[in-house]
């Protein structure tokens, strides 16, 4: 079994706290961080740290892409990307401690030829295997096919787990056949148009997923914990009352548990269970889940089926 994540728009990171930001005027930061951004990533980084091995691939362009390659290849992540013309993009994260209040502002992203594209759905249908995971995860860029993902899909070996990790009508229209999807109550709510007031309302919604052949789909519920949904029921995981210092990449880290457990060939309560853990660890950590935190909170997880 290879493992491998598409990040079709990944970035940098560039946060920046300052005491009390004054519009117009020079700003001093109080703190300063870079980090490589991107779902896909984030799955691929949290899989390294459990050192399970992996691929990343994606689009990558300029000196941006070089450092991007450069971070993953530090973490000892094999990496695949299709090389296209600007600067992959920086985004930026603004704290004012004054008010609490982050401001971000998204990079521009290069633009992809359909040359590129069709060179990377061509790269991943020759490499991909049947018993391989590939994760699809996060926002498709504005100049190729929204229908990416499910393009892809669709060409893959029938044995391929394919998981699909993104939100509103890139989710809707990209679902092909997924072994995992996972959205969160509130991108569900989007996503159908509705508040969702029970679990019973939200497990009658996730029906959709199964209509287009999901085979698992974990619905992230906040503070209320998370549900797991499959052939076999329907799993609740209860939530853990802990300190919050992160909620960057908590839900990557959910999927990367998850595919730890796959690739550990554990039961998929079990693989639930450590994907819960990951999530609980990243939130509770100054980074993305490491296996030390993934077993600080494994025994803590209580998992129940209830229906």
């Amino acid at each position: 079994m290879n493992i491998y994540t598409l990040t079709l728009n990944p970035a940098v990171d560039y946060f920046l706290h300052v005491d009390n930001l004054k519009e117009g005027n020079l700003n001093l930061a109080t703190y300063s961080n870079i980090l490589v951004g991107g779902k896909g990533l984030n799955v691929s980084t949290v899989l390294a740290n459990l050192s399970v091995a992996n691929t990343a691939t994606g689009f990558i362009g300029g000196e941006v892409g070089d450092m991007i390659l450069r971070n993953l290849s530090g973490r000892g992540i094999k990496t695949d990307f299709i090389k296209v013309a600007g600067n992959t993009r920086i985004n930026l994260k603004l704290y004012n401690q004054n008010t609490s209040i982050e401001t971000e502002i998204a990079g521009v992203s290069p633009k992809i030829s359909e040359e590129k594209a069709a060179d990377l759905i061509n790269k991943i249908v020759d490499t991909v295997r049947s018993e391989d995971i590939l994760v699809l995860a996060g926002s498709i860029p504005n100049s190729i096919s929204q229908h990416i993902y499910k393009s892809i899909a669709e060409q893959l070996s029938a044995g391929v787990k394919i998981i699909l990790d993104t939100r509103g009508n890139c989710l809707r229209e990209n679902l092909h056949n997924n072994f995992l999807i996972k959205p969160n109550k509130r991108e569900l709510e989007e996503m159908f148009g509705c508040n969702l007031n029970s679990t019973e309302e939200i497990i009658e919604t996730c029906a959709y997923f199964f209509e287009n052949g999901a085979q698992n789909v974990i619905v992230s519920l906040g503070g209320e914990g998370s549900l797991c949904l499959n052939n076999k029921g329907v799993y609740k995981a209860n939530p853990i009352k802990l300190n919050v210092k992160n909620t960057v990449g908590a839900g990557d880290s959910m999927v990367a548990g998850f595919i730890y457990g796959v690739s550990q060939n554990k039961t998929l309560e079990d693989c639930y269970k450590l994907a819960v853990s990951a999530s609980l660890a990243t939130i509770a950590g100054e980074g993305l889940a490491t296996q030390d935190g993934i077993n600080n909170f494994y025994n803590q997880v209580n998992i129940q089926q209830i229906k």
